[in-house]
């Protein structure tokens, strides 16, 4: 984890940038977290009909029953699918019936993303059904019987402590002089980093490896353009976009 205490200054990146913490709750709400719940919960994919499923990327979904969507990773793209209904019970199982998806568009070349395989087509447009077999496993049930068994995941709390704040940058090319415009935020549960300065705010969605020694931004999306970017905001935003550190 001492990878993401240099990538958070920038990444490991040249040039080198350095961020300092702010009050995150100055920006944006802070999101309440439900960590011994099924939902909000990072639920890692072990098997699909009891074979183990290996993949670099850990392959993983968190039910956010509030805002009825599901964020994941398919082992490939980060992606959200919106909920259509779910229906609680006193005691398991949860009955959930999915619309359609959305995903980042990076290639998946690996045989574990075929359609019976991957994640992603097995729970878009979708029916299936959740069953928390004790505090740390959980069985996802699809209608055509595919079995999916996923393992609890707890935070990790330097994680947790880095999506606790934004991030000022503080210094960029040696020079710490200056007086800068632009931050981070990092939302763990979402793998997303919302950027801003003071042209644009931006969001880019990442993924972790497994060992926690790599991270991997995907494409940048402007939510705002302010006025017309300089140098220096784009140099910010291409610190970001299509990146991998280690």
């Amino acid at each position: 984890m001492k990878h993401f205490l240099i990538l958070f200054a920038l990444l490991c990146s040249t040039p080198p940038s350095v961020f300092a913490q702010i009050d995150k709750n100055s920006i944006a709400s802070h999101i309440e977290e439900k960590t011994n719940d099924i939902y909000r919960t990072k639920w890692v994919l072990q098997k699909i009909n009891n074979q183990e499923v290996n993949s670099e990327q850990p392959i993983y979904i968190r039910i956010d029953d509030s805002n009825f969507k599901i964020h994941g990773n398919n082992g490939c793209n980060i992606f959200q699918i919106s909920i259509k209904s779910l229906k609680k019970f006193n005691h398991n199982p949860i009955k959930i019936k999915t619309r359609k998806s959305i995903a980042t568009n990076h290639k998946c070349v690996d045989s574990l993303f075929t359609k019976d395989c991957d994640i992603l087509s097995l729970l878009t447009k979708a029916k299936f059904t959740i069953s928390k077999q004790n505090n740390d496993e959980l069985t996802l049930l699809t209608k055509d019987k595919t079995e999916l068994s996923f393992v609890r995941e707890d935070e990790n709390p330097m994680l947790k402590y880095m999506g606790k704040y934004a991030w000022k940058l503080i210094q960029y090319k040696g020079d710490s002089d200056k007086d800068f415009s632009e931050y981070l935020i990092f939302d763990f549960q979402k793998q997303t980093v919302t950027g801003y300065n003071k042209n644009a705010y931006f969001e880019v969605k990442f993924s972790i490896n497994k060992k926690k020694t790599k991270i991997t931004f995907y494409d940048v999306f402007l939510l705002k353009n302010i006025h017309t970017i300089d140098k220096q905001s784009q140099n910010f935003i291409s610190l970001l976009s299509n990146k991998t550190y280690y």
